[in-house]
């Protein structure tokens, strides 16, 4: 049966510590079958509110480790050619990242900035479909119209890109 209250405290030395088990299937990815963490404080109201705010963090992140792990139901279904990634990534895709990036970056620009910015993302979206920035590829577009060449580097997990005149 499960306990809907556990606490997973421990009073020592009249700190209270957070301690909880690693469940068997996760534990190799730990040094120690035990997590045992000084919540630092004594008034056990606190204690309580701390370990129950990182038991739920444990468990949502334990959960994501077995679905990650996990084989994609009905993966015959996938759109071919889509990284696992794809699918699984937590990551912002690269439609949400523009209109993220035009939000903060795009105060009192003018409308060409815009128009700039959805061009050349736009471009990148036609041929890698709206991918979480986190999945890797390269690719080398040509727009002969404008001249200009956009490169996607995957370089330390985030997206750079790149505009080069091909006429250098």
């Amino acid at each position: 049966m499960v306990d809907k209250n556990a606490h997973y405290l421990m009073n020592k030395g009249g700190l209270y510590y957070f301690t909880r088990h690693v469940p068997n299937d996760l534990q190799r990815h730990y040094d120690k079958p035990r997590i045992v963490m000084c919540l630092k404080t004594r008034n056990k109201i606190s204690a309580l509110k701390a370990s129950q705010s990182l038991a739920s963090k444990l468990d949502d992140f334990w959960l994501q480790m077995r679905i990650s792990n996990m084989d994609v139901p009905a993966a015959n279904l996938l759109i071919k050619g889509q990284p696992k990634e794809t699918f699984t990534s937590c990551a912002p895709k690269l439609s949400d990242a523009l209109e993220k990036y035009c939000r903060l970056k795009g105060k009192g620009r003018s409308e060409q900035f815009f128009k700039a910015a959805h061009r050349n993302i736009g471009y990148v979206i036609q041929k890698l479909g709206d991918r979480p920035l986190d999945t890797t590829h390269h690719l080398k577009l040509q727009d002969s119209e404008i001249g200009y060449q956009v490169e996607i580097i995957q370089h330390h997990d985030q997206e750079h890109i790149l505009h080069h005149p091909c006429c250098n």
